[in-house]
């Protein structure tokens, strides 16, 4: 795998001028979902890390905004243009998909870096986290597209 995990990626774009931290606080998720649309409109634009004000963690959007850093993000060397990433990511998913006896057994792992806070019956409040609402007709705070992993429990083939 290119990257160990998140930090390691974002620490990648960085370095390569993709990511850009907000000193600012954001109000809210109108102000955050503003932001993305401006981004999503000049092309893509960096990846961007902020904090909303009132909350304490840390948010990262536009992570994949780009092809050039879905590229990245598979280790591979990216290209000039947006078409020749295109080609680069089609034909590294063909290849993957086509070569199942290389694909990578899942491993169950006792620990991880998002135990690193762990918080236990009256600890826990999840109004802690910037989960937030993005449009004023929301009926109320959600997440928009996490990245999930899961696993079925009756049937581990399937997870």
């Amino acid at each position: 795998m290119p990257f160990k995990d998140l930090r390691d990626f974002l620490n990648k774009i960085e370095k390569i001028g993709q990511l850009v931290k907000l000193r600012r606080g954001l109000e809210n998720g109108f102000e955050v979902s503003a932001l993305g649309w401006e981004l999503s409109s000049r092309g893509g634009g960096p990846a961007i890390m902020f904090k909303i004000k009132g909350y304490d963690t840390p948010v990262v959007a536009n992570v994949q905004g780009t092809l050039q850093r879905n590229v990245i993000a598979l280790g591979l060397e990216p290209a000039e243009t947006m078409e020749k990433n295109f080609v680069i990511l089609r034909n590294r998913m063909a290849e993957a998909l086509a070569s199942k006896n290389t694909w990578i057994e899942p491993k169950t792992a006792k620990s991880g870096p998002c135990q690193e806070v762990v918080l236990q019956g009256n600890e826990i409040n999840l109004k802690k986290l910037p989960i937030l609402k993005w449009n004023p007709m929301d009926g109320g705070p959600y997440i928009t597209l996490p990245n999930v992993i899961t696993k079925d429990p009756l049937n581990p083939k399937f997870g």
